[in-house]
């Protein structure tokens, strides 16, 4: 991984408050100013469609993006976002290559946000079928009209999910569950397992015990007896309330209760800090 990545992503979060706010049922909307790119940025843009034959275009209402922006800059944060969906992409294409050995297998990316990672598995493999999936209403319509990525749109409840039950061969969930709070985080285990047909593998990342290490204020909270640790906070998703969406610190053991408790499916592998500096799971369907 390289070392940048996780230097950057030390900047995007700061402790915050704990205070309990409403349910959310959907994303708020808030009043955004059109993204402002500088002169340095938009020369990079061009430079960079030239030499890698992605057209880098984005949405106004990308919160990620405009995280990166306010935490490392405008050129950086444009910059950050595009090479690392091209990293971030190898390593998941890697990892469906090692773990599914079927021709043709149907992928989900989930919590996708607007194309930054699927944008890239879609040039790199056009024969794949790919879908994603996100929260955000303007993400789905802008992978779908802008990128031409099949998308669908999730749900604030796991139980909601509209996505069809046993399709997937492979689904892949970065830097979603280093945001759950302890009440869905086996709810939503459960809901993406039952998306998998049997044999089906599910890869996704936790902030644990490497992650505090590397970011201490991600443990605030963290409580030893239990295991995790949650706080609201002004985070990459500001139209999302902090009762659904903030920051999760857990435990290796946390973890492994939270897969029992949601199923009991194999648990193919774990990775401390194998992804910036998330640890990575690996469970397969029975």
């Amino acid at each position: 991984m390289p070392d940048f990545i996780a230097e950057i992503t030390n900047k995007l979060f700061r402790s915050g408050r704990d205070d309990a706010e409403s349910p959310q049922s959907s994303v708020q909307n808030l009043n955004l100013a059109p993204i402002h790119l500088e002169a340095e940025t938009l020369e990079w843009i061009e430079s960079y469609r030239d030499s890698s034959g992605i057209n880098p275009i984005f949405d106004d209402k990308d919160m990620l993006l405009r995280a990166y922006m306010k935490y490392i800059g405008n050129l950086e944060g444009v910059r950050h976002y595009f090479v690392s969906g091209n990293y971030d992409a190898d390593w998941i294409l890697s990892l469906l290559d090692k773990h599914v050995q079927k021709q043709n297998p149907q992928v989900l990316e989930f919590a996708s946000g607007f194309g930054r990672v699927g944008r890239f598995i879609r040039a790199k493999r056009p024969e794949l079928d790919f879908t994603a999936s996100d929260i955000h209403p303007a993400a789905i319509a802008f992978m779908k009209e802008r990128l031409g990525i099949r998308a669908e749109l999730s749900s604030f409840k796991p139980e909601q999910l509209k996505i069809a039950k046993g399709e997937f061969d492979f689904i892949s969930v970065l830097s979603l569950f280093s945001h759950l709070p302890n009440s869905s985080f086996d709810r939503w285990l459960k809901a993406l397992l039952s998306l998998l047909r049997s044999g089906g593998v599910l890869v996704f990342t936790t902030s644990g015990e490497n992650s505090m290490e590397h970011q201490p204020h991600i443990a605030v909270n963290f409580n030893k007896r239990k295991g995790y640790g949650y706080f609201g906070n002004d985070s990459d998703q500001p139209d999302l309330a902090t009762d659904v969406y903030g920051t999760m610190a857990v435990d290796f053991e946390y973890v492994v209760r939270q897969i029992r408790a949601a199923s009991d499916d194999i648990i193919v592998s774990y990775e401390r800090g194998a992804w910036h500096p998330q640890d990575v799971w690996i469970l397969r369907r029975r």
